[in-house]
């Protein structure tokens, strides 16, 4: 793993929670987009 944040544990949490939220918005997105694309290929 690559230490961006020089090892301190508190960066380290900030980064990951950033990480984890950031990787939630992403597969929302991408989620409600293929919903919409099933919605098109149904109608």
């Amino acid at each position: 793993m690559l230490d961006l944040v020089g090892g301190s544990p508190k960066r380290v949490a900030i980064f990951q929670i950033r990480f984890t939220r950031f990787n939630s918005l992403i597969s929302r997105m991408s989620w409600s987009q293929n919903r919409c694309t099933l919605l098109r290929d149904m109608l």
